[in-house]
């Protein structure tokens, strides 16, 4: 019987929907199936499917990161247990009741209509999300960055897209010479101010109102913060790090905290996850994006317990 007993339980207990639905799309797809036949190439899967290509080489990466399927850097083939229980027609196929939990779904996803309440409003939902990022910020990751990043020779943090700013705010607090300024839209800063101001930082952490599609990143930074804001290749990143090199000083520091997929695109799981409701980059491509920036000494920072990658680059 499963039981939740700390906050990884519980992060993994809610987001565990999203592995079920991995499941039972590629199980409607007959993609296990149609891999009983092959190996095959993300295209061709597609073809044979009559699925979207980007979103069914998404799934399939994330099948692969789930142990469903196998990548040999071209072509994915089953795993032994999806050959044995989700090939239709092998004697113990489990793809109907597979099938049946995918029926359900809507009628799960509806409990909150059921059990009856507000609806939040679109301000509710956006402040929530903002605040999501506190929480997860909160729950150990941001310690465990302030005490494996060492910027005791820094003095000024420019956090694009900061959200709640409680990645600099701990990081401030750990670096008693640093000042951080967090960048982000209006509505966000509203929310910002509220936690600077409960941390009682607001003499060292400030924010700035702004977009950065249009805006600067300042200058004079010594170190610049990118959390989970290079979403792929949708997410401008090439923008996102020219504008953080150019606001920076000399020897500054670039630190990236996000969803990055390994270099054969096979995991891991949080990233793959991620990938397909947003997008992700593999570690070649964001460290390419990175150096053709300017910046150099791109090094990946492993931190136990952190559901993020964490990348470390400096300006020259």
């Amino acid at each position: 019987m499963r039981s939740v007993n700390n906050i990884e339980d519980l992060r993994e207990l809610a987001w565990a929907f999203r592995e079920s639905r991995v499941l039972q799309v590629a199980n409607s797809l007959g993609v296990f199936s149609i891999l009983s036949k092959g190996p095959f190439t993300a295209r061709e899967v597609a073809k044979r499917s009559g699925s979207d290509l980007e979103m069914t080489e998404k799934l399939l990466i994330a099948c692969t990161a789930l142990g469903l399927t196998r990548f040999d850097g071209e072509r994915y083939a089953n795993s032994n247990l999806a050959n044995m229980y989700l090939v239709k027609g092998k004697p113990f196929y489990q793809g109907d009741w597979i099938a049946h939990a995918s029926d359900l779904w809507n009628e799960w996803s509806n409990l909150d209509d059921w059990v009856g309440g507000n609806k939040p409003s679109e301000e509710d939902e956006h402040r929530r999300f903002i605040m999501a990022m506190h929480d997860i910020a909160v729950g150990g990751e941001a310690e465990e960055l302030a005490t494996h990043v060492d910027l005791k020779e820094r003095k000024l943090l420019f956090d694009v897209g900061g959200g709640p700013g409680t990645y600099s705010i701990i990081l401030c607090k750990h670096n008693p010479q640093l000042r951080a300024t967090i960048f982000d839209l209006p509505e966000t800063i509203r929310i910002t101010k509220e936690v600077i101001k409960q941390f009682g930082m607001s003499d060292r952490v400030s924010t700035r109102e702004g977009d950065w599609n249009k805006d600067d990143f300042g200058k004079g930074n010594d170190v610049v913060l990118m959390s989970n804001i290079l979403h792929g290749p949708g997410s401008r990143a090439e923008m996102k790090l020219q504008k953080a090199f150019k606001s920076m000083n000399k020897g500054g520091l670039l630190i990236i905290r996000d969803f990055i997929l390994s270099e054969s695109k096979t995991g891991p799981l949080s990233s793959a996850l991620f990938n397909i409701m947003v997008g992700a980059y593999s570690i070649q491509e964001i460290t390419g994006l990175i150096t053709d920036s300017g910046f150099v000494n791109v090094r990946e920072l492993h931190i136990p317990h952190q559901t993020h990658s964490i990348l470390l680059a400096d300006k020259p």
